[in-house]
């Protein structure tokens, strides 16, 4: 791999941005696969979210997300403890995955490895003009209104990645990063 994050290969690669701290915001929009992945993030509706009981088992759900640049996390709304063991395995265990479905070609694929932890510092999902904006008519064709879908997921959660890979397997393209936190957790273990 050159210094651009291109393989010597020939295959399409999607570029990195050394500079950025964090994983996501590595992807350059330069490359087609960095220009998937960038869309993805702002026009998927649902990334999976996997969590990990006190058992070892992972538990995975489609979550409703925000990806947050300014703050280089995921923002998704959770329902309360009462209705879903996942902030309690997030509270067990901060560490999650999350992964886009494929596309319909079944070629791209979006997995990172991250923290998560509950958010007090964040707004109602409804008074969030991005959330708002990406949400409405999902949730209007569901019959809630904002307010209601609010009601339904009070509690923000964010997600800081760790580790990310991209890959399109039709081009031969896969992109493995992790940032510094990543390298010094695995040394903890």
């Amino acid at each position: 791999m050159n210094t651009r994050g291109e393989h010597d290969d020939g295959n399409q690669r999607a570029e990195l941005c050394p500079t950025h701290p964090c994983v996501v915001g590595r992807v350059s929009a330069a490359g087609s696969l960095g220009q998937r992945t960038i869309r993805r993030l702002r026009e998927e509706l649902f990334i999976w979210l996997i969590t990990v009981d006190t058992t070892g088992t992972p538990h995975t759900l489609p979550v409703g997300f925000l990806w947050d640049e300014a703050h280089s996390t995921f923002l998704i709304y959770s329902a309360s403890e009462a209705d879903r063991d996942r902030l309690a395995h997030i509270q067990q265990n901060p560490k999650v995955g999350l992964h886009f479905n494929f596309d319909l070609s079944g070629a791209d694929s979006f997995i990172l490895t991250g923290e998560a932890s509950v958010s007090t510092d964040d707004p109602s999902s409804d008074q969030i003009p991005a959330w708002v904006e990406k949400y409405q008519v999902f949730f209007s064709q569901m019959g809630l209104t904002m307010q209601q879908a609010a009601e339904v997921a009070p509690v923000a959660l964010r997600v800081r990645p760790l580790t990310m890979i991209v890959s399109s397997w039709t081009r031969g393209a896969m992109l493995n990063l992790k940032t510094p936190e990543a390298d010094d957790d695995k040394e903890d273990a």
